[in-house]
Order: C-alpha cells, then structure tokens, then sequence
C-alpha cells in the first residue's frame, strides 16, 4: 500500500509523449484506475467479483481456440486448460498468459491445440483485493484440419494475397511487407487461428504523400493497409488472432487518416461484416485502427491498442473503431488499451465496451455514437488534452433531429493532470469531461428525448488541470426533454487544486436563452469537495436547468469550497430551480458564488413541488386543464394536468438573483417567496401551511377542488362521537364557509343539515355511522370519518 500512495504523490509531474511512452500510459492507467481507487466502483459493480456471463465467446480453431470472457470487477485473468475432464490431471504449465493488468473484459488464445480435439478448461481471475475466483468446468472442440472447402495459410508466398469466397485458416505467423491480404469475395472467413499478422514491415509500395492521393490509396491493390475488406463485399469475417503494424510504421494521410490501418472496410451496406475475438495494434501517425468506412456489421470481443501520437486533422479525428456514416454497426465488448484521440465514433449500438482514452487533441471521445442508439454499460476512463467519455450525435445528412439517444448505467473515471502542450490548437490545456452535448451557436438541430439514466460519473482533477466536467449539457428551445436521473457524479479536486471542476455545467446559447426548454436532473447525487453546480465557463453558459429530489453532498474540507459558482463574463445564467433537493456534508443551497465582469443576468431558485389531483368539484377532474401557480413575485408556474386531473406543481421558497452589469464577486439580492396560490378551472385556491407541508408524490397526490363552493384545502377532521343517540362532528375549518353535513346509516342517509361553523350535532339512530362535510354550493367532499 506504501508504494501504491508514492505512485499517486508523484502523478502530477507526469506526461506521456511519443508512442515510446506506451509503456508510460499504461503505468498510469495502472495507477489511477481501479477498483481500490475509489469506493464508488463497488457502489456501481458490487463488492463481490464474479464472472459476467454476458461477455461469454468461445470460437475454437484448428490449433487454437479464442475464449472472450467478463469480470464484475478489474481483474488479472488466464485460462487453465487440459484435455481431459479430469481437472487433477492438467499441467500447471497448460495456461494462457496473465494479461497485462487489470481489466473488466478479457481475451485469451490458446494455442498449440491439436486439431478435432476435445478439451476442457476454467476461467480464473484475481481481482485487486487478492480475491481468487474459478468459473465452471467448460468444453470446447477444435476443428478437423481436413474439412472440405478450407485452404490454409503457412505464411510463405508473396503478399498481399486476394482471398475468395472460402473459409481461410492461418497456421503460422505472417510478416508482410506492405499490406497481407485483401477480402474481394462475400461469404470469406480470415481464421487467423491464434496467429499474428505484421503488416508494413517495408517501403510502401504507394502511399499518401508518396504516389497516390488518398482516394488512389484507399482503391489500390498494393496499399499497405493490413487487411482490406474490398468495395461491394457484404458478407466476411476476421476472426481469432493478432494483426500488427509492423516496423515501418507509416503515416497515414493527415487530413483523413487512411492508410496503413491495421484493417480497413470498404464494404456495401446491407449486409453483415464480422470483425471479432482480434488483437490489434498500431503505431502510425494519423492513424485510425479498425476504419469501417462503410458497410454494416458487428465489432465485439476485440482487443485494441492505439500505440501512436499524432492526431493531424482533428475535425476527422483518429479512431480506434470507426463506424463510418452509413450502415449499421454493433459495436460490444471491445477492450480498448488505449486511443490517442477518439474510441469509437458513430455506432449504431455500442454496449459493455472497455475503454481508456490518452487524449492528443481536441474532442477525444470514448463513443461519439450515430443518431437514435443506447450506449449501455460501458466503462470509459481518460485523461490527458480533451477526453470526453461520451458525446452526442449530429443529424446524419439532410436531417435536422436527432431523437432518442440513451446513455444508461455507464461508468466513467476522468482523471486531468497538468495541462500539455500536445496540441496547438487552443494552447496548454488538460480538460476532462464525462458526458457532453453541445447546440453550436446559431444551430437549430432538433434534439428530442435524450435520456442519462443510472450512470456513475467521477472526474478528478489536480494542480495544473484547465477545468473537469462531470456533465455538461445545452439548454435551447430545440432541445426538447433531456432528462438525466439516477446517477451519481462524484467531482475531486486533488493536491489542494482550486481547479475549475463541478459535477454539472450549466450550458445554453446566450443569443436565445429566454427560450431555452428545462434540462430535468432528476433523483440524482452530486457529490463534490470544491464546486457542485459550475456556471462559470468561458465555452457556454445558460439556464433552465431544473434540479428535482438530488442530493447535493460536500466532501473533505477544501479551502474555497463553494457548492453553486455562477457567471462568467457578461452572459446570462438563467431560471436554474433546485426543487425537492437535499444536502449534507456541508453543501447548501444558499452557499454560492457570484462571478461574471461585468456581468451578465444571473439567478436561481429553490423550492419544492406539489402533486395534486384537480377537481371541480370534489369529485370530477380538471382534465387537460391549466393549473398556475403564483406568489408575491411576478414568477408564476404553469403546467397542464393529464385526464385523470394529476398534475405537478412547482412552489418557490427564494431566489437569488444578480442583475446584469453588478461585476463580480457580487452579493446576489435574496427575494423570499411567499402568499403562494393555485389557480385552476377559473378559480383560485391559497397555498395554506397544510399544503405547503404535505407530502406528496404521482402516487400520492393531494386532491384540491376548484368551484365557487369549494375553500382552500386545510380541512381536517378533528372528531365524531355519539352520546344517547346525539351525533356530535368537529372538524377544523380553514375559512368560514356554509358546510353540508350528512350521516349515513348502514348505507342510508339519515340527516343532512347546513351549518355556517365548524361543529354539528344531531341525533341518529343506532349503527355504523358514515360522515362526511361538503361545500354546500358544490358537494365537494372534504372529508370523511366512521363512528
């Protein structure tokens, strides 16, 4: 443990550089990321490691077989095999290697196999606590070695070599000088059976730069791509090995990063490219990895590893796996080692995808998905100029919306060191993000029904580090019911940095913040030991986001703390709510800090809400009706009730609220809500102390009635006895009011008289009595008892 606290002392002088400092990230990923880092790990894994039978592949070979297997928790993880199922008789040498740290997905080949044989085997694992875990006894068969229609591949001839329409499998290692094969028929299987392919050991035969544009690059026969899958092809697989960039180590082109990609897909769409259970890795500047330029398909149960620096042209970004525009691409269970810029860009579906960003340029995305998709149970963890866990999608061609878009129970650990040099494009800088969408100023793209849910998002950020953000998301009047709900943001600031850092940033478009629609945080916790709410930035700052039943949680004792900072410049941060929230630890809501020269509008408000059940007259709903609700100030709250009368109401307690051109810091003005009213079906109800302390929920409404006979809610029934036959009622009135009153005897109405006061007596004969205190003019029920 001593060692492991003398790694973190000494993290914020380190910085990675050429591709050499592979090793250098990968000492740092050991370090900074992992279960014993931090306890909410476990909060979203569980304290105990076990097998996740969802990351389960097992594709044996002739000679090998590659087993894809999950742990509930990083783990160092082999295989221990044999070839009978007696587990007392396998040589203790009979094991796949051991990995290179710990991680949640894995990938083992076993190798040296004899063909058409039987074997049996276990998963092993070892999680960072020393716990030891062993799967069942599992079973595979290699394949016959003579089956019909099979060529192989020994690794002697001449390279590239174009392959057919048949099932290839490889039985040696391969070393090429330029590219090593090129896939030109459907319905071809690439089996590299547990062996690895080295591609772009020579001078490139033609390449950007050399002899050939891009275009001539990507279409010629000889390019030094690794593996090419041809233009037109619908149907092919790549399966079971290694393939590696080799020793020349060439450049891609700048501007789009073709060129010597370890596999490159230039398919047709409609059909079903299979890339799975491969090793890949790569070192070229410029280069993306697994290039699906089109084409559709599946990517799972992949290991890649990104060992290069430069990024060139940031606007085409340089990819891991990329997807391309067209087609359909499920993209699973991938472990990326590492990605220099950008993970996995414009999948259609991307789910339990593990992924550690070392980020060299603007936008390092771990997925930047397609429009319309779920982004589910990934893990993302990045550090370095401008990691980004997950992004957002544009609209794709002529479309204008993008509906949908699902980010559910990932989970992301940013980690900012000192800000690097590594890209000129906006200087110095180390900026960690975990979940983003951005409306570009001026854009009118439609965003509709995004949805956040059951995340687990940690940023850290030490001296040195230009801000972290655990969310950031517009406001826009074309963003239309965003809702985040049920995650956990968890925000550090480490070594005493007083870095910009908050679990969410307030983002809007300042040209039209007046009609920005509500961003919902719902049922959320915020914890954090420098800033919760951050609307300070100098990117974007805006309003209408509503806060709803979070908790808000100061940790440590950081000097500056400060739980909402807002203002930055002159722009507006606008119409923010925290309504139902609670705090602990220290957080307050009144605790805040009030920043922007010379200043722009800037205000929030807290409050709680109301569930209500909308009658006319105690019986009959306010169906599809408008209800409001007002105060002493001229904020008002308006919302519609669905058909059965139920609707939610918003009440305010205060605000705060600097006006524009008061500079900074500045003590905002408090303005205390108070004389709250509802106002429905065209008459008003005042908000009285039993309403504003009423517990309420969708399922537990509270009815308040709307008539010319009805009175504010505040009704309670105090008693109900009967003494020799005389019923005496008592109930506590909240307005003087005319009151119906009437006993029911076993069913039948016995009496019913007015009353002008809070009291009746009458007599009644003997059984089970029924009452019940209505406004004479309408018949609302107000309450009910039984003597």
């Amino acid at each position: 443990m001593k060692k492991m606290l003398i790694l973190i002392s000494l993290l914020p002088s380190v910085s990675f550089g050429a591709q050499a400092d592979y090793d250098g990230f990968a000492a740092f990923r050991d370090t900074v990321w992992g279960a014993e880092t931090d306890s909410l790990y476990y909060v979203h894994f569980g304290e105990t490691m076990s097998f996740d039978s969802g990351g389960d592949l097992v594709r044996p070979s002739e000679n090998s077989a590659a087993i894809a297997f999950e742990t509930t928790l990083p783990s160092s993880a082999w295989i221990h095999y044999g070839d009978a199922a007696d587990t007392t008789g396998w040589a203790a040498a009979d094991t796949t290697d051991h990995g290179d740290g710990n991680y949640f997905n894995q990938l083992r080949y076993i190798t040296g196999l004899t063909a058409n044989t039987q074997y049996w085997y276990h998963l092993v694992a070892v999680d960072e606590r020393g716990n030891l875990i062993n799967s069942d006894t599992r079973t595979f068969t290699t394949l016959a070695d003579n089956r019909a229609g099979v060529r192989h591949i020994d690794g002697t001839g001449t390279f590239p070599q174009t392959l057919g329409d048949s099932t290839y499998v490889v039985t040696a290692n391969i070393d090429a000088d330029n590219r090593a094969f090129t896939i030109a028929s459907n319905g071809c299987v690439l089996d590299l059976n547990g062996f690895t392919v080295t591609y772009d050991n020579d001078t490139p035969a033609v390449g950007p730069g050399e002899s050939a544009t891009w275009d001539e690059y990507r279409d010629s026969n000889v390019s030094s791509f690794g593996i090419k899958i041809n233009s037109g092809i619908t149907t092919a697989t790549i399966v079971g090995g290694t393939i590696a960039q080799g020793t020349e180590s060439s450049a891609g082109d700048y501007n789009i990063g073709y060129g010597f990609n370890p596999i490159f897909v230039y398919a047709a769409n409609g059909g079903d490219i299979e890339i799975a259970l491969m090793t890949i890795e790569w070192s070229g500047d410029y280069l993306s990895g697994i290039t699906g330029r089109s084409g559709e398909g599946e990517i799972h149960h992949n290991i890649i590893t990104d060992k290069g620096t430069l990024v060139g042209n940031r606007q085409q970004g340089r990819k891991a796996i990329m997807c391309g525009d067209w087609g359909v691409h499920s993209v699973y269970n991938n472990l990326i080692k590492r990605a220099r810029h950008q993970a996995i860009v414009l999948p259609t579906e991307a789910y339990d995808n593990e992924i550690y960003l070392d980020s060299w340029s603007t936008n390092s995305y771990g997925i930047k998905p397609h429009q319309n998709i779920s982004m589910d149970r990934n893990k993302v963890f990045g550090t370095g100029y401008h990691p980004i866990g997950l992004g957002w999608a544009l609209p794709n061609g002529e479309d204008t919306v993008v509906d949908s878009l699902m980010y559910r129970e990932n989970f992301i650990h940013m980690r900012g060191t000192a800000e690097t040099s590594r890209d000129a494009e906006y200087g110095s800088q180390a900026s960690v993000v975990g979940i983003r969408h951005t409306q570009y100023s001026g854009s009118t793209y439609d965003y509709n029904n995004f949805l956040v849910e059951d995340n687990t998002i940690i940023i850290q950020t030490q001296v040195g580090t230009t801000d972290g953000r655990g969310i950031q998301i517009t406001s826009d009047d074309h963003v239309l019911n965003f809702v985040v709900k049920n995650n956990i943001f968890k925000n550090e600031n480490l070594y005493g940095s007083t870095t910009a850092n908050g679990c969410v940033y307030l983002m809007g478009q300042e040209n039209d913040w007046a009609a920005a629609l509500p961003v919902v945080y719902d049922t959320n916790t915020f914890m954090a030991n420098y800033t919760i709410i951050d609307g300070t930035d100098d990117y974007q700052t805006g309003g209408n986001h509503h806060f709803r039943n979070c908790t808000l949680i100061k940790f440590g004792a950081l000097a500056g703390y400060e739980t909402i900072r807002i203002g930055y410049y002159n722009r507006p941060v606008y119409l923010n709510r925290f309504i139902d929230c609670s705090v602990s630890g220290g957080a307050a809501l009144n605790d805040n800090l009030f920043l922007g020269s010379p200043g722009g509008l800037r205000n929030y408000a807290v409050g709680r809400s109301l569930w209500i059940t909308a009658t006319s007259d105690g019986s009959t709903p306010i169906a599809i009706g408008e209800i409001s609700v007002g105060d002493n100030t001229s904020w008002a709250y308006v919302d519609t009730t669905d058909a059965s009368g139920l609707v939610r109401l918003e009440l305010l307690e205060y605000d705060y609220e600097a006006v524009a051109g008061t500079g900074e810091p500045t003590t905002p003005t408090t303005t205390e809500h108070t004389s709250h009213e509802i106002t429905g079906g065209g008459y008003t109800v005042s908000v009285t102390s039993e309403i504003w302390n009423a517990t309420t929920s969708e399922s537990v409404p509270l009815t308040i009635n709307f008539s010319s006979g009805g009175t504010e809610p505040g009704f309670s029934f105090d008693s109900a006895s009967v003494t020799d036959n005389v019923l005496t009622i008592g109930w506590t009135d909240a307005a003087s009011s005319e009151w119906q009153v009437q006993a029911t005897i076993n069913g039948t109405t016995s009496y019913t008289i007015l009353v002008d006061s809070a009291s009746a007596s009458f007599p009644v004969a003997a059984g089970t009595i029924d009452i019940k205190v209505t406004g004479n003019a309408s018949g609302f029920t107000q309450g009910g008892a039984s003597n």
